[in-house]
C-alpha cells in the first residue's frame, strides 16, 4: 500500500517516470526473490527457535554466511530491476 502512494506522489510531481506497468513487475520481481531467498530462511530460524535453548548463537552463525552470500548475488540480481549500459564519452580526457 505505501509502495502504491509513493509512486502515486512520485509520478504527480514529475519525479518518477516509471509506468504503472513496469512498477508492477518490479514489485512481482521482489516479491518472488523475497519469498525464494526469505521464506526457507525464516523456516530455518523457527527451526533453531524451537530446537536449541540458545537460539540466538546459531541464528547469529547462519546468519554471517547468508549475509556474505547476499552480497556476492547481488550483481547477479541487479539486472533483473534495472538496465544497465556503458556511459559514453562525450568529452575524453585526452
Amino acid at each position: 500500500m505505501i509502495g502504491r502512494d509513493q509512486q502515486s506522489l512520485e509520478r504527480a510531481y514529475g519525479i518518477s517516470v516509471q509506468g504503472w506497468g513496469s512498477w508492477m513487475g518490479d514489485e512481482a520481481k521482489a516479491l518472488g526473490l523475497t519469498v525464494l531467498f526469505g521464506v526457507p530462511v525464516l523456516l530455518l530460524f523457527n527451526w533453531m527457535v524451537r530446537r536449541w535453548r540458545r537460539y540466538w548463537l546459531g541464528i547469529w552463525l547462519v546468519t554471517l554466511p547468508i549475509l556474505v552470500f547476499s552480497l556476492l548475488i547481488l550483481p547477479l540480481l541487479v539486472p533483473l530491476f534495472y538496465k544497465q549500459e556503458p556511459l559514453q564519452r562525450i568529452m575524453p580526457l585526452w
